[in-house]
């Protein structure tokens, strides 16, 4: 499949499901207020069930002024802007709604709020937003085809290719036939653009059919069996033993089976040939911190935050990671904030991020509870 099929936005605006007879999320409005807001709601929503989207949204303006807490609201209000095109309006209700209904976390937002936000943020170039937005839908539905799709688009338009490439493979693990071999095109034309000559000619030989133990390795890693991908592996490996993937994808398996010394050997492996991959750097620090080996894992972490640029795709895996050395291996707890806040951003590890900024919070507190009693 070429580069200029990956996606196209503009195709099909996702599915609205409207709240009919919602309630109110929180009660800070007077009970005037909140009867106003309904009501205007109400208008709003039938005009909204007709596909009058214009139209409701006056009424919505009404609704919102009467009671801003009225959520119901809000989420139509941005499903209106959204459907009118107004995607930059669409984009700062959706946030309203999850910083107001949600507390700020993607998580507890849910699909319904989910995919049309992100779809919307797209649209308004947002890529880092929604990347944070699809990879938090993922996290509930790691096999949803959509966000995969929209994150290969969102990663590529960033330059991030190596996370772009993962969700490429997860897609190509999920399909079948003539899918499965325009996935794999894909993949090879990705690494094409990273230039890696190498993969990309082991994956193009994989859409022509000739995939042998690699393609194997990969399906069977996609079906999480992950003790048979590791064999598959090893065994392609005898064979092509500069494979920058191929040590990559041992590693990954052997990480999923708790093997963390040995996917360490695989990790270095890989890096040691392909130093400027920052996604195996990334998986080698996270390794290296599993088994406590923080020293290692700080000297990785160290080098990234200090030299790979804002816009990579993986510096934010890095902030968290420098943040959990900082609290382990120097029980550093503001440094470890520090790191955290940095690491909030990022698509995957915002959310856990947040946590991990409470929970140092909390280390301080105790850490000056018993300096007093001391």
């Amino acid at each position: 499949m070429s580069r200029k099929r990956l996606l196209r936005l503009t195709a099909v605006l996702p599915a609205v499901v409207l709240v009919a007879g919602a309630t109110l999320a929180r009660a800070e409005c007077g009970a005037a207020d909140k009867s106003s807001a309904e009501q205007s709601y109400s208008t709003a929503y039938q005009f909204a069930q007709g596909n009058q989207w214009a139209e409701a949204i006056p009424s919505l303006v009404m609704a919102i002024d009467s009671c801003p807490e009225h959520w119901p609201s809000v989420e139509l209000m941005a499903q209106a802007k959204m459907r009118t095109g107004a995607w930059s309006d669409a984009v700062d209700y959706y946030e309203r709604l999850i910083k107001g209904k949600f507390g700020g976390m993607l998580l507890d937002a849910g699909p319904q709020v989910l995919q049309p936000f992100g779809f919307v943020l797209l649209k308004n170039r947002a890529f880092d937003r929604a990347e944070q937005v699809y990879e938090a839908i993922l996290r509930t539905d790691p096999n949803n085809l959509k966000a995969h799709e929209r994150l290969v688009y969102s990663y590529s338009k960033t330059e991030s290719l190596a996370k772009a490439i993962d969700h490429l493979q997860i897609l190509y693990g999920l399909s079948e036939g003539d899918k499965k071999i325009e996935y794999a095109k894909r993949i090879g034309k990705a690494y094409e653009k990273l230039g890696d000559r190498q993969e990309a000619d082991q994956w193009f030989q994989t859409a022509g059919g000739g995939s042998g133990l690699f393609g194997v390795g990969v399906d069977q890693m996609n079906r999480q069996e992950w003790s048979a991908a590791v064999a598959t592996f090893r065994k392609y490996l005898e064979g092509s033993s500069s494979s920058v993937a191929g040590w990559k994808n041992l590693g990954q398996s052997l990480t999923a089976l708790g093997k963390h010394r040995e996917a360490i050997e695989a990790y270095e492996k890989a890096l040691e040939l392909k130093p400027s991959r920052h996604d195996i750097a990334v998986a080698l620090g996270f390794a290296y911190s599993e088994v406590g080996r923080w020293t290692d894992a700080g000297r990785l972490a160290s080098d990234a935050v200090a030299q790979w640029p804002e816009s990579d795709g993986q510096v934010g895996a890095m902030y968290f990671l420098m943040g959990k050395v900082y609290e382990k291996r120097d029980s550093d707890y503001e440094q470890a904030i520090t790191m955290f806040e940095k690491a909030r951003s990022d698509s995957y590890w915002g959310d856990q991020a947040v946590k991990e900024i409470g929970r140092q919070k909390q280390l301080i507190e105790i850490r000056e509870l018993q300096q007093k009693q001391g």
